[in-house]
C-alpha cells in the first residue's frame, strides 16, 4: 500500500474523529453541528484530493476531482458560518445569511460540472494527474479565498475582544485554522492557479501536501479541547490516551516531513527514488522508538507534577474533614491549600462583618452584603468560575441571569477568577476569592476540576464543624 495514501487516510480520519467528538457532546448545538460539517468536509477534501491525483482511470479520477472542489466549497461556507457562532453567536441579517448560502450552494453545484474543472489529464503512474480549469474556476477561487479570509478576520477580532479562557479558546481555533488555511490555499488554490499553469507543474510539487497540513489543525484543536475545554467539551482524558494520540499525530507529521524531503531531493541528487525510499524507511524505523519515549516522558512530566500536587492537597483536606476541626482551622487550611496549588494567584478570604464581606490583611477587598454577587450566592451557594458563567446562563431564570451577568462584569473587572462560598445553615458566611496576579491569568480545565473537589470537601467540613460547634454550645448551656 502506498505510504503517502496511509498518511492521507490517517489525516482524514483524525479530522473526522475530531468533528465527531465535538458533535456527539452536544448534537443539537448549532456551533457543534457546523464544526462537524467543517471537519467532515475537510476529511472528504483530503481523501478526494488524493484519489483525483492518483487514480489512472479517467472517469473515476474526474469524479473525485469534482468531489475535491465540492468539499472545498463546503469548507469555505461552513468555516465562515462557524465563525459567526464561535465562541458566541453573533446576529447577522437574514438577507446576508441567505445570500451567503445561495452563493455557497451555487459554487457547490457547479463544482460537479466542467465550469470548474474542464478536463483532467492522466499522467504516468509515478506522477500525479493534472487539471485544466474551466471558465468559473477563478470566481470559484475568489469565493473560497474570500469566505475563509473573512472567517479568519472574524475570529481575529473576537480574539482581540475576548479575555481569559475564552480568549485562549479563540486563539487555538484561530491558530489551527490559520495554519491549515494557509497551507491549503497556497498549495491547492493560489499556487496552481496563479504561479504555474503547465502540465505536471503544480500537483507534483505542492498540491499533495496541502491537505496534510490539516493534521496540524487537528493537533492544535485537540490540545485546546484537553487544555481549555474547547467547544465546551468536558471530558476526562487519561494520560495514556493523550500519550498515544500525541505520538500518533506527531509521528504522522514526522513521516510527512521525511516523505516531503525525500520527494523534493530526488531530482537534485543522483539517487534513485527506490534508494531514497529505503533510506527514509530506515530513518523512520531507527528514530520511531526514541521519539515515542521522548513524547511519553514529556507528557509524564506534564501530568505527574500537577496530579501529585493536587492529589496531595485533596488528601490533606479529606483528612482534616474527617477530624473534628475548628471552623477557623478549616478556613486557614483551605486558604493554605489554594495558595500552595495556585501560586500564580492571590487568595482572599472574605468574612461577614456587619453589612459587608471583608478580607483583612494585604488583600483589602470589600463586598457589600446587598451586592448582586452576594445576592446570587444567597440563593445559590455554589462555586462560581468567572470563565464558566456564560455557559451556565441557561440554568437560571431571567432575574438570575441578569445577576450573573453583572457578577461576571464585577469579577472580570477585579481579575477574580473563582468564587468559593462556604455556607452556614443556608447562609454564606465565608467567601474565598482566587484573584489573578495579571490580566492574562487563567484557570485551566484540570485546575477548575481541582477547585470543585476542594470546594466540596471544604464546604462539607465547614458545615460539620459549625454543627459540632453549635452542639457544644447547646450542651454548655
Amino acid at each position: 500500500m502506498d505510504t503517502f495514501f496511509v498518511i492521507t487516510l490517517l489525516v482524514a480520519i483524525s479530522n473526522f474523529i475530531l468533528g465527531l467528538v465535538v458533535l456527539l457532546h452536544r448534537p443539537r448545538e448549532r456551533v457543534n453541528q457546523l464544526f462537524f460539517i467543517l471537519c467532515f468536509s475537510i476529511s472528504g477534501w483530503v481523501l478526494s484530493n488524493w484519489f483525483s491525483g492518483n487514480l489512472k482511470d479517467y472517469y473515476p479520477a474526474l469524479i473525485w476531482t469534482y468531489f475535491t472542489f465540492a468539499f472545498a466549497a463546503i469548507i469555505a461556507s461552513s468555516f465562515l458560518f462557524f465563525s459567526f457562532y464561535f465562541p458566541k453567536k453573533i446576529t447577522i441579517h437574514p438577507f446576508t445569511k441567505y445570500s451567503l448560502l445561495l452563493v455557497s450552494g451555487f459554487f457547490f453545484i457547479v463544482s460537479y460540472t466542467s465550469l470548474i474543472s474542464s478536463k483532467l489529464i492522466i499522467l504516468p503512474r509515478q506522477q500525479i494527474n493534472d487539471n485544466i480549469y474551466g471558465r468559473l474556476y477563478y470566481p470559484y477561487a475568489a469565493y473560497i479565498l474570500l469566505f475563509i479570509l473573512v472567517g479568519l478576520a472574524i475570529l481575529f477580532v473576537r480574539m482581540l475582544k475576548s479575555s481569559g479562557i475564552e480568549r485562549l479558546k479563540v486563539v487555538w481555533v484561530f491558530a489551527g485554522f490559520s495554519v491549515a488555511a494557509a497551507a491549503g490555499l497556497y498549495a491547492n488554490l493560489l499556487y496552481p492557479a496563479f504561479v504555474t499553469k503547465g502540465i505536471e507543474s503544480h500537483y507534483a510539487v505542492v498540491s499533495p501536501y496541502g491537505p496534510l497540513a490539516t493534521v496540524i489543525m487537528a493537533i492544535l484543536m485537540s490540545y485546546g479541547i484537553v487544555r481549555y475545554r474547547l467547544m465546551d467539551i468536558r471530558i476526562a482524558i487519561r494520560k495514556g490516551f493523550v500519550q498515544f494520540v500525541t505520538f500518533a499525530l506527531l509521528f504522522s507529521v514526522y513521516i510527512y516531513l521525511i516523505l516531503f524531503f525525500q520527494r523534493n531531493v530526488r531530482g537534485s541528487l543522483d539517487i534513485s527514488s527506490e534508494t531514497l525510499l529505503i533510506i527514509a524507511v530506515l530513518v523512520v524505523g531507527v528514530t520511531a522508538e526514541p521519539l515515542r519515549r521522548f513524547i511519553y516522558r514529556w507528557i509524564d512530566r506534564i501530568f505527574a507534577g500537577k496530579e501529585r500536587e493536587q492529589d496531595e492537597a485533596l488528601s490533606r483536606m479529606q483528612l482534616l474533614a474527617r477530624s473534628a476541626s475548628h471552623v477557623d482551622e478549616i478556613i486557614e487550611k483551605t486558604r493554605s491549600e489554594l495558595s500552595h496549588v495556585f501560586n500564580d494567584f492571590d487568595v482572599a478570604v472574605l468574612k461577614r462583618e456587619n453589612n459587608e464581606f471583608t478580607a483583612k490583611g494585604k488583600m483589602n477587598v470589600k463586598i457589600p452584603s446587598d451586592h448582586v454577587l452576594i445576592t446570587f450566592l444567597k440563593q445559590h451557594t455554589e462555586l462560581l468560575v468567572t470563565d464558566e458563567i456564560p455557559y451556565k446562563l441557561d440554568r437560571y431564570d431571567e432575574d438570575e441571569v441578569r445577576a450573573l451577568r453583572e457578577s461576571q462584569s464585577f469579577l472580570a473587572q477585579h481579575k477574580i477568577k473563582a468564587v468559593l462560598p462556604l455556607d452556614q445553615e443556608g447562609r454564606v458566611s465565608i467567601i474565598f476569592l482566587l484573584i489573578g496576579k495579571s490580566p492574562r491569568s487563567v484557570l485551566y480545565s484540570e485546575q477548575i476540576a481541582f477547585i470543585k473537589k476542594l470546594h466540596a470537601i471544604s464546604n462539607n467540613a465547614f458545615t460539620q464543624a459549625e454543627m459540632y460547634r453549635m452542639a457544644i454550645e447547646r450542651i454548655m448551656k
